[in-house]
């Protein structure tokens, strides 16, 4: 087995970077706010989901439950999910106080059963 007899490394840096340079603490914090993750950014866009036509009874329903529950955190996001009755929807946030239904998936049965004990103290 060959040994190379002279080892050599090679370190070309990071483009842009300067030796010696140090930055500040402010420096640091004024970056770090800049690179803020998102990460509905990476889910699909509300926009490309059909809308869920539902009945003007459960409609009127929804909406009446969902901006009841609605947190100030949820008012912020563009898509939100929540559970009413036995079914899960999901709205698009148009920041107007109006929202448009993306999605409605039912639970099932053994969970809606678990969260009804749990709620009946049992």
């Amino acid at each position: 087995m060959n040994h190379p007899t002279k080892l050599e490394l090679y370190h070309h840096g990071i483009l842009g970077q300067r030796w010696g340079v140090r930055r500040t603490a402010e420096q640091l914090a004024k970056s770090s706010e800049n690179v803020k993750l998102d990460l509905q950014f990476f889910a699909k866009k509300a926009s490309s989901r059909k809308t869920i036509k539902l009945g003007l009874q459960e409609y009127a329903h929804v909406m009446s439950e969902l901006r009841t529950n609605i947190t100030k955190e949820e008012k912020k996001l563009s898509v939100i999910e929540k559970a009413i009755d036995s079914y899960t929807y999901k709205f698009e946030n148009h920041f107007d106080d109006t929202y448009r239904v993306i999605g409605k998936r039912k639970i099932p049965q053994s969970m809606t059963g678990l969260l009804e004990r749990i709620n009946d103290g049992k």
